[in-house]
């Protein structure tokens, strides 16, 4: 059996041609309103570096580290990707570097199901919104637990792997060290860590 498929082609009139131009024209208009609309609302809520908050109030920030592309592949894939989880990270990671902060990503696993007090796993559904310790007692919002864990987390990795475990291209010793030295209320002498005296 042979199936024969035709295509059309309709050519538009000298009166539908500028119909169509009217239409377009008209659209194009609609459509680049809203882009200036759009880009004139992101650039009265731009924060430029100088300006940050976040830097000038904390010497270190620790965030997790986030398996980006495993986000991407699950039930809230869309919601990930429109978040931009890894684009936050990447840029927070540039401002603290240019403002000189210390910036650092630890392990996310059970951040949120492990009390910040005592360490005790404290198993607990998406649904549950507080946390609440059976061995010692503490409660407070999960988020709020899950960053006092990160905080732990990233301080242990600093005082375990020491202030000068990892550098950049673009940097000499961490950014922020000065700040956590003080922090810690302790100098490392320059002939323990290898670098040139300055």
């Amino acid at each position: 059996m042979l199936t024969m498929n035709y295509t059309y082609r309709i050519y538009p009139n000298v009166v539908q041609q500028t119909e169509l131009r009217s239409w377009l024209e008209t659209c194009r208009g609609i459509y680049n309103y809203a882009l200036r609309e759009l880009k004139d609302w992101i650039a009265s809520r731009k924060c430029s570096v100088e300006r940050c908050s976040l830097c000038d109030r904390a010497p270190t920030i620790f965030a997790e580290d986030l398996n980006v592309t495993g986000l991407k592949r699950g039930m809230l894939r869309t919601d990930c990707v429109d978040a931009a989880f890894g684009q936050f990270l990447s840029l927070t990671e540039w401002v603290c570097w240019k403002r000189g902060v210390y910036f650092a990503k630890v392990n996310p696993n059970g951040t949120s199901q492990t009390c910040p007090s005592c360490l005790a796993t404290v198993s607990k559904g998406l649904e549950v919104r507080e946390h609440h310790c059976p061995e010692c007692g503490y409660r407070t919002h999960r988020d709020r637990a899950a960053a006092e864990m990160v905080l732990r987390r990233g301080l242990e990795n600093v005082v375990t792997q020491g202030l000068w475990g990892t550098e950049t291209a673009c940097q000499v010793g961490l950014s922020g060290v000065y700040d956590l030295d003080k922090w810690r209320g302790a100098r490392i002498p320059n002939r323990e860590t290898g670098k040139p005296a300055l």
